[in-house]
């Protein structure tokens, strides 16, 4: 269930200074695996193109970091996805993953992983995919015992998300 959205959201793209922001969400708030600011400045300062920040109030409401796999420019990746933990039921994680096909009609494909159990995830992700017209398929991808033992982390599944195609 969608809580009413009493402010109005934004959308636009990330540009290198949003990093900042990204990484300090992550780290007030959990719920992600956080990585170095620089890391997060990188990313939304290279892929700010297929990078979105959701904001209300000019408040971080949300982002999606997401980037083309070199070797298939139909194929993004969406790498990490959040939310303000004050926005959360408001739509905003949609929102964001909706404006990936908005912004970009050329992509035809769209991974993520997602650890098994998370179940927010994966349902806001098969939402995702039936408003769109994508079928959703996963399977194992990491496994916990490939990271190292001074970085503990469980299980990645690979999801593969495609665009239907109709066929007249």
């Amino acid at each position: 269930m969608i809580k009413e959205i009493e402010k109005e959201i934004s959308i636009r793209n990330a540009v290198g200074g949003d990093g900042v922001r990204i990484w300090d969400l992550i780290k007030t708030h959990g719920g992600l695996d956080l990585n170095s600011v620089y890391c997060y400045m990188m990313i939304c300062h290279h892929y700010g193109n297929s990078c979105y920040i959701a904001e209300s109030d000019n408040k971080l409401a949300g982002f999606v970091t997401s980037y083309y796999l070199p070797e298939h420019l139909e194929t993004l990746f969406v790498w990490q996805i959040g939310v303000n933990p004050e926005m959360r039921g408001c739509g905003v994680a949609s929102q964001l993953l909706d404006s990936i096909v908005k912004k970009h009609p050329n992509v035809n494909e769209i991974n993520t992983t997602i650890e098994p159990g998370n179940t927010a995830s994966v349902t806001l992700f098969s939402s995702f995919a039936k408003r769109n017209n994508f079928s959703l398929n996963s399977k194992k991808f990491i496994r916990k015992e490939d990271f190292p033992m001074s970085a503990p982390h469980a299980d990645e599944d690979l999801f593969i998300l495609k665009r239907n195609t109709k066929i007249d």
